[in-house]
């Protein structure tokens, strides 16, 4: 074959990343978030502790904080943060005896504090009322007279985010005189320990992004630095808590609904479609799928040669979440129950500089050896992992059965 350039190359000839062979040669084993991973552009970590920033859109909405008459001018909220003078708040509409009637259109004048506003009522040809406490009042934009001055400016202030980096390190080795025994099956007890060492760094690197500490220290043994990241776990406790839910001895359609309902309430990328990946134990497999078939009618008629169902999706009124089971969740009794729920498009892998899983390869070179009467060779990856939307992920735990 005639190789002469980069053009010459067939597709997937050319050497890809760790994570994107990982993906090819093994699409549905047992690191499928990571193997993922190296089917998108990667970031690079530039320090230890890699720091990423995220905004979140916001929606002000305004809570009355004292009962105020039809006539204030002056009202007390909880808390008037988001609001400028000319914007526009709108209080509810209300229905007697079905018959709609708007809710009073009012126009802020002055933001005076932290907890008062200067108002302007029945704003838009609207009749004012009472205010009762607790009332929730959203903005509906602004409004400002012709030759206005410029507005009051307003930004969103970006959240910082940081995380460790993760060194993660497998070797194989063998003697060399096992190497030098011949088999009668298998590509040789050095190529076999290799394909294992690979495994096994793919199985770490999963396991950390969802599970992994923050921790930042001095190894007792080596008096050297060590770093670990946070996982997915750990990044949605810290920053959308109320988005880890645990499930009670069954679960119904309604009550998984409520779970997973809060998840859409943000996404990233609006391009698409509002689509989540929900990686599930065998135990968390099989309750969705019995939430499915108790929440329908399954007939068999005479004459079918198969019967069950298989879901592959949940299809709730705001959105998608496809099903993934996860090899390696089948391995713990507490995991096989777990579904960790994400928008893949607000996660990254991140690498530090030339640490994506770089391959040191020990005494192969006889004019370079350390001495020991062995062949192997070492994976080390460096990296960390970003959440910029971890408000639109989550975790449910004990998925025990379905019921009605």
């Amino acid at each position: 074959m005639k190789f002469y350039s980069t053009s010459d190359l067939p597709a997937d000839l050319a050497k890809k990343s760790f994570a994107a062979n990982y993906a090819r040669i093994n699409p549905n084993g047992d690191a499928p978030l990571f193997a993922l991973s190296g089917m998108a552009k990667k970031k690079t970590a530039l320090q230890i502790e890699h720091g990423y920033w995220s905004k979140t859109a916001q929606f002000t909405n305004i809570v009355i904080g004292i009962n105020a008459t039809a006539s204030a001018t002056t009202l007390t909220v909880v808390a008037s943060a988001g609001l400028v003078p000319n914007d526009i708040l709108r209080v509810p509409p209300t229905f007697v005896s079905g018959v709609f009637t708007a809710g009073e259109i009012i126009r802020v004048i002055e933001v005076a504090s932290a907890t008062s506003i200067v108002v302007e009522r029945e704003f838009g040809d609207t009749t004012a009322a009472a205010l009762t406490a607790g009332a929730i009042l959203p903005a509906i934009g602004n409004a400002h007279p012709e030759a206005s001055d410029k507005p009051q400016h307003r930004a969103i202030i970006p959240v910082r985010h940081l995380n460790n980096s993760h060194i993660f390190r497998n070797a194989w080795a063998q003697g060399r005189t096992l190497a030098a025994v011949k088999q009668v099956a298998g590509k040789g007890t050095i190529s076999e320990n290799k394909d294992d060492a690979t495994f096994f760094h793919g199985r770490d690197i999963e396991l950390a992004t969802f599970f992994s500490r923050k921790q930042n220290k001095v190894d007792a043994a080596t008096g050297e630095p060590l770093h670990t990241m946070d996982g997915i776990e750990a990044l949605i406790q810290k920053l959308a808590p109320t988005n880890i839910r645990q499930a009670g001895a069954t679960t119904s359609y309604t009550q998984l609904i409520a779970m997973l309902d809060p998840l859409f309430d943000q996404r990233t990328d609006s391009m698409s479609g509002n689509t989540r990946v929900a990686y599930c134990g065998k135990t968390a497999i099989n309750v969705i799928n019995e939430i499915g078939r108790l929440s329908g009618e399954y007939q068999i008629v005479q004459a079918e040669s198969s019967f069950g169902l298989k879901f592959t999706q949940i299809v709730i009124p705001r959105g998608v979440i496809q099903l993934v089971e996860h090899p390696i969740f089948n391995t713990n009794v507490d995991w096989q129950k777990m579904m960790v729920i994400m928008e893949t498009s607000q996660f990254d892998f991140a690498y530090m500089e030339g640490r994506d899983t770089m391959v040191d390869f020990i005494n192969e070179n006889p004019a370079s050896t350390n001495g020991q009467d062995a062949k192997g060779g070492v994976m080390t990856t460096e990296l960390t992992i970003e959440m910029q939307n971890p408000f639109a992920c989550g975790i449910i735990y004990d998925l025990t059965a379905g019921a009605i």
